[in-house]
């Protein structure tokens, strides 16, 4: 039995949660708007070009529903990021652990995404697992590796 196409984008919480953005994928992967999602990465890559951080987030959100490659979730991720650390106001401790841990989930997308669609080189991959663990490790409490890419962002390392 075929698969057939379920929904034409994602929402921006499912981009947060891998088994959905796998299962979506398997789905989906063949008649995804790739067009949309192109068109948002060029809007990205403006709003990065501009140092508008906000903008690059909803941007690499919009193009990532469309399709949730591997590349653009890291991006999205970095986005956020990026964003949360050159916010006037810093959240407390408790909105910090959150926001992490739902940039921490887009790495964990990210990987799942792979696992269906295989378009990472073993080195991007090793690098992607690397940036997935130490924001992991942070958020345990437990020692991290350096360099970690997403604490030096956030700009913690």
């Amino acid at each position: 039995m075929a698969a057939t196409r379920v929904e034409l984008s994602l929402s921006t919480e499912a981009l947060a949660q891998p088994e959905v953005v796998a299962n979506w994928l398997q789905l989906n992967a063949n008649t995804a708007d790739r067009a949309a999602a192109q068109y948002q990465l060029q809007q990205a890559q403006l709003a990065e070009q501009a140092g508008d951080w906000s903008a690059v987030a909803q941007a690499l959100s919009e193009s990532a529903r469309h399709f949730p490659a591997p590349a653009t979730l890291v991006a999205y991720a970095e986005a956020r990021l990026h964003e949360l650390a050159n916010r006037s106001a810093k959240p407390d401790a408790t909105m910090e652990q959150d926001a992490l841990s739902r940039i921490g989930n887009l790495y964990q997308s990210a990987l799942a995404a792979n696992r269906v669609l295989s378009v990472l080189s073993d080195q991007a991959l090793q690098t992607l697992t690397s940036q997935a663990n130490c924001l992991d490790a942070y958020l345990a409490k437990r020692p991290v590796q350096t360099p970690c890419r997403p604490l030096q962002i956030y700009q913690k390392q």
